[in-house]
């Protein structure tokens, strides 16, 4: 494989396939039938735990056992009932967590890997079941697709100008790889894109709340990008799995997706 094929450490040709083949599925699903996206998500969200369970070990291993339950119950739950669904699922994972807790002697370790779960419970199940609560509403399979579409173009923008013209470090302390160019051009390419698909998704609306839609999306999954890095670094791992070549795990390529659905969802209910 060339240089030229693996800029900035990544393997351009597996991840342009990658990114083309989940981007594919989404739409075939949002297109196919709205209902099919609680298996996609619970499928993504899963794959993405086990992809995790592989790389920790120990006290930083959450409990795949309880992540899977709690998944099971706030993803369809959260497509059938909204946020009451979602309310459901997110007492499932506390419950289920305390339970295997309990289930032996409580020792630190035990405690800390029941920490792990919650937080990875609350960092990935959650937001992504906005997914689902999203597509219910109005125009919600056109909602969401433009969600993801922003988002993709935030992080491809930001690394096909943030690679080869990126000179200031965001931060050497969270993200070393990233820099401001980077940023910038990412959240750029956003509101442009966004200004422009705006009107043309939503009939009638105003360029300007594209403008809003796309500035603040981004940046927000500009953050989640820069606080999953920053939590590799602090358990210092290179990625958090190994199942999608070219992007690392499915956590590493859904990290600003599940930032910005809740955030989102909001928006989309003020706009």
């Amino acid at each position: 494989m060339s240089a030229r094929a693996h800029i900035g450490g990544r393997d351009l040709v597996a991840a342009t396939g990658v990114g083309v083949l989940l981007l594919a599925l989404v739409a075939g699903v949002l297109w196919w039938r709205s209902d099919a996206l609680v298996g996609v998500v619970l499928a993504v969200v899963i794959a993405a735990f086990v992809d995790v369970s592989r790389v920790l070990d120990g006290a930083r291993k959450p409990v795949l056992s309880v992540l899977v339950m709690a998944a099971l119950v706030i993803m369809p739950a959260t497509f059938l009932y909204g946020a009451e669904g979602q309310i459901a699922g997110v007492l499932t994972l506390f419950g289920a967590a305390v339970v295997w807790l309990l289930a032996a002697d409580v020792s630190l370790s035990r405690l800390a890997q029941t920490a792990a779960t919650l937080l990875a419970g609350i960092w990935v199940l959650v937001p992504a079941s906005f997914a689902l609560l999203l597509v219910t509403t109005t125009n919600g399979t056109a909602k969401l697709a433009f969600v993801i579409a922003v988002v993709a173009l935030t992080d491809s923008a930001g690394y096909a100008i943030g690679v080869p013209f990126g000179r200031h470090k965001l931060s050497q302390r969270l993200s070393p790889n990233k820099t401001v160019e980077g940023l910038l051009g990412g959240v750029g390419a956003s509101v442009i894109g966004a200004a422009i698909a705006w009107p043309l998704v939503f009939d009638g609306a105003s360029r300007w709340q594209g403008v809003a839609f796309g500035l603040i999306v981004a940046i927000v999954a500009a953050v989640g990008d820069i606080a999953e890095s920053g939590a590799k670094r602090a358990l210092d791992v290179k990625d958090f799995g190994t199942l999608l070549p070219g992007h690392g795990g499915v956590l590493d390529r859904i990290d600003g997706l599940l930032f910005a659905l809740p955030v989102a969802t909001v928006l989309f209910a003020v706009l």
